[in-house]
């Protein structure tokens, strides 16, 4: 694997760990000058409409919570692969916003777990490995890991439905307990937040 991927995967390692201190994840931002700088621009940004600015990692982490920041970090770093088309992240984010919605609408799990699962479905086409390969290096749970691989579970059909509505595959493009309009909301939804974030992080 080239330096700069694997320096990646590394890093999205540490901040997939389970259950990592408050301490710790400040302790890998702060080490990261780039990282600590766009978390702080996209947490200042009209996503949140801050009364006042956050100005600091630990400010952010005490507003937000590990859970949500965790998943910012991880798509800033996967932002950060260059010889990639960027449209191909602009999928992953989509995506991920996409399997967040669904998620929160059926009430299954955490909308930063269905977030996760969006954008970690794109790894092995940023990072030219298999999705098992890549999987293996990241401490992930075992429902996140067959719901990437094998599309099991909840968080499984969720992903099922969102590739589907991507291919325009349309009758595929469903999940139990979910109306076709409220599919289609979520996908419009998420291409205007793609467009939203993908400004912040070239301004």
């Amino acid at each position: 694997m080239p330096a700069v991927r694997l320096a990646i995967m590394r890093l999205l390692a540490k901040l997939q760990v389970p259950d990592i201190e408050f301490g710790k994840l400040e302790g890998i931002v702060r080490q990261d000058v780039s990282l600590s700088y766009k978390l702080l621009r996209l947490i200042n940004s009209a996503f949140y409409a801050r009364p006042t600015e956050i100005k600091s990692i630990r400010q952010a982490l005490t507003l937000l919570g590990i859970r949500q920041l965790q998943a910012w970090l991880t798509l800033l770093v996967l932002s950060r692969i260059e010889d990639k088309p960027h449209e191909l992240f602009t999928t992953a984010m989509v995506r991920a916003k996409m399997c967040e919605l669904l998620t929160v609408a059926l009430k299954g799990h955490s909308a930063e777990t269905g977030f996760m699962i969006g954008l970690f479905s794109v790894l092995d086409a940023l990072l030219d490995l298999s999705l098992e390969e890549v999987l293996t290096w990241l401490p992930l749970a075992e429902e996140v890991t067959c719901a990437l691989l094998h599309y099991e579970g909840i968080l499984g059909a969720i992903l099922r439905c969102v590739l589907a509505y991507e291919r325009g595959d349309w009758e595929a493009a469903c999940c139990p307990g979910l109306e076709p309009k409220a599919i289609r909301g979520a996908y419009l939804e998420s291409l205007d937040w793609a467009s939203e974030v993908n400004s912040l992080l070239e301004s």
